[in-house]
């Protein structure tokens, strides 16, 4: 299954006509599985997670919310604007991998992260991060290193 066990590997996959991708075996992912993209919080990145993975994240996320705000750290409108933020960046179905082992990456992607023929894919732990190729991938590793000094 998708996510299983830890995601390592990278490769530049294309995309057809219908914007499907197929799914590199090195993600154990099977006929049927249900994926979800997200965007990250810069928007220029899409992270696909299995179904259950992404169920996980969210369980989580919304308990450390639920703390923060029985500690008094965030108020409940603050609350509401992180969750916006974390599901803004959803809106998407989740994406039923075909007998191919191919998904359709959806047409905003397409368009927000300006893809054409070909997409980079990287493995990074339980999930996949996919961009436009890998040179706007390291400019966007590079930035957010500066950013967080």
């Amino acid at each position: 299954m998708f996510g299983e066990a830890e995601i390592i590997g990278e490769r530049t996959a294309s995309i057809d006509s219908k914007h499907r991708i197929t799914i590199p075996a090195f993600t154990k992912v099977e006929t049927e599985e249900e994926l979800m993209p997200q965007f990250n919080i810069l928007g220029n990145l899409l992270f696909v997670f299995s179904k259950d993975e992404f169920y996980r994240r969210t369980e989580r996320f919304e308990q450390f919310l639920k703390e923060q705000l029985a500690e008094k750290k965030i108020t409940p409108g603050e609350k509401r604007r992180l969750q916006r933020i974390y599901y803004g960046h959803l809106s998407f179905m989740p994406e039923r991998v075909d007998k191919g082992k191919r998904m359709i990456i959806p047409e905003r992607v397409v368009t927000k992260l300006e893809l054409s023929d070909k997409i980079f894919m990287i493995g990074k732990d339980t999930h996949l991060e996919l961009c436009k190729d890998r040179e706007t991938y390291e400019r966007i590793l590079q930035e957010r290193k500066e950013r967080s000094r």
